[in-house]
């Protein structure tokens, strides 16, 4: 099965770094849960990548900002870039 597919974030190369894409369809803490996974799931892929973090359409809160900011810090990924 592919994860991708079935998954509310996808990950995906770009020129400067990575791109999380989220859905905007879920809740945020269903996207929070299925972050951490992925780093926890791929830790040494991603450890020391920049990420930046497409929101979509969705109002994402200041907090919500930091706790993926230090999700990312303690796992050794540098968020550079959130895009809506």
């Amino acid at each position: 099965m592919n994860r991708e597919a079935t998954s509310p974030i996808s990950i995906k190369g770009i020129r400067d770094g990575l791109l999380v894409t989220l859905d905007p369809r879920q809740d945020y803490e269903v996207l929070y849960s299925q972050l951490t996974e992925e780093i926890r799931h791929r830790g040494e892929f991603l450890r020391n990548s920049r990420i930046a973090i497409d929101v979509g359409g969705r109002i994402v809160h200041t907090h919500q900002i930091s706790d993926i900011q230090e999700l990312f810090a303690n796992s050794g990924i540098v968020l550079w870039a959130v895009l809506s």
